[in-house]
């Protein structure tokens, strides 16, 4: 059924969904006349004519879209070709995230922390990988697609893949992943994930507002010649193994994490302390790393919290040094302090691996 004046208010509210074609999550909101497209962060008026949109852009550019209703789903379309270009459903839970897994087959609850928190924008969940276990096995759903995560994944991800080399290094896999894996099986995603060729990762934490996204971004580590080994894959243009890190003794903090503790030489230690820890030996040290190592129970939970307290510690610092240095705020947007911002990063490095992929 075509929209009508009758049914004007459905529009208004949270809307998610992606493009025909491709899973990208989009997120939209209609409020009054506004429209607000969270893919770009824009903020457009818009005017309802019947079954017609017309969009108004910052410039005063008008733009005219279709709408249409299909059930519960609200449908754009391109006036001139009357093809579909993206569909979307009404928000049903609390938070946008948790609308996403909501579709998909795998039952997922997904870790707290601390992270990084900020609106939706066309930057996150560029390529959403949901993860869980069902009947005991590791599942994945990657583009509509149901699929046991094994030793080769990698292959599937290659084949899905749409990005050449030099793309894959600025295209990151987003993991939407159940708390409670094992870390040895949120290992092997990211080996797999690397094999594949992407060099980042998106963790998705739980998050407090609807529209907003809480997350870490890591590097992945290089590929190894022993991981070309082990999966017997002959080394070829896309894939170029590297030499491992050194394990520095001198120079680098061992966490063993366990499962709801953290440990140093087999000594728990608690959050202030390890804090505490990171920032003296930061301070001090110009090539300090830090490297970890798992218990078989410990679970991605425990990964997120760890990690948690080895980026804050970091940020802390670099929030301390800018502020005293330059009189400027961590989080500045200003395109003059970048360098002054990417100083405070060169000085606390954030270095955090597993310590099966270090030479020792």
């Amino acid at each position: 059924m075509f929209l009508n004046c009758s049914n004007k208010e459905k529009l208004e509210g949270f809307w998610y969904g992606n493009r025909i074609n491709n899973t990208h999550p989009l997120l939209l909101k209609f409020e009054k006349n506004k429209l607000i497209d969270y893919s770009f962060l824009d903020t457009l008026k818009y005017k309802q004519i019947g079954n017609k949109l017309i969009v108004i852009n910052e410039f005063n550019e008008k733009h005219d879209v279709k709408i249409k209703f299909d059930n519960s789903k609200l449908i754009l379309i391109e006036p001139t070709s009357d093809t579909i270009i993206s569909e979307y459903k009404k928000k049903e839970l609390n938070y946008f995230i948790d609308d996403l897994i909501n579709d998909k087959s795998l039952k997922i609850d997904l870790p707290s922390g601390n992270g990084i928190q900020r609106e939706f924008g066309g930057t996150n969940l560029f390529e959403p990988l949901f993860v869980s276990y069902q009947n005991d096995s590791l599942i994945a759903s990657f583009r509509n697609e149901i699929i046991p995560i094994d030793k080769e994944f990698y292959i599937f991800l290659l084949e899905k893949g749409k990005y050449d080399i030099y793309e894959k290094d600025f295209t990151q896999i987003s993991i939407i992943a159940d708390k409670n894996i094992k870390i040895k099986d949120f290992e092997l995603i990211k080996k797999q994930i690397k094999l594949a060729n992407y060099d980042r990762i998106e963790l998705i934490l739980k998050n407090n507002k609807y529209e907003f996204i809480k997350f870490f971004r890591l590097r992945l580590p290089p590929i190894l010649e022993k991981d070309l080994n082990e999966y017997g894959i002959e080394p070829k243009e896309y894939i170029l193994p590297s030499a491992p890190a050194k394990f520095d003794k001198e120079h680098t903090l061992l966490l063993e994490i366990g499962n709801n503790n953290i440990k140093i030489n087999n000594l728990t230690i608690n959050e202030d302390n390890l804090k505490k820890k990171i920032k003296e030996r930061l301070i001090t040290d110009s090539k300090f790393n830090i490297s970890y190592s798992f218990t078989d129970n410990s679970v991605y939970q425990d990964y997120i919290n760890t990690i948690d307290i080895v980026y804050n510690s970091i940020i802390d610092l670099r929030k301390t040094y800018i502020k005293s240095k330059y009189n400027i705020d961590y989080y500045s947007k200003d395109y003059d302090n970048i360098e002054k911002l990417n100083e405070s990063k060169e000085k606390f490095r954030f270095t955090f691996f597993n310590i099966d992929n270090a030479e020792q």
